[in-house]
């Protein structure tokens, strides 16, 4: 049976010097959707769309707290 984390559709960002990427990990380490964002968009920002990446990346962040602890950071 093939490795379906093995498959990138839309593009190559994902395939960073053969190692694991975002969405494998974060479902091997059981992260939330929150999270598993924050780290797709770091991940990928510098091999697709730069500083909106990371800018998705800080919205999921502000995501995180407030329904954690009902605060904006």
């Amino acid at each position: 049976m093939k490795n379906p984390f093995n498959t990138q559709v839309g593009g190559t960002h994902y395939q960073k010097d053969g190692l694991m990427g975002p969405a494998e990990w974060c479902m091997r380490h059981e992260l939330g959707i929150g999270e598993f964002n924050v780290i797709k968009y770091v991940f990928r920002h510098d091999r697709k769309d730069g500083i909106k990446d990371l800018r998705k990346a800080k919205q999921y962040l502000k995501f995180i707290a407030w329904v954690k602890d009902g605060e904006t950071i």
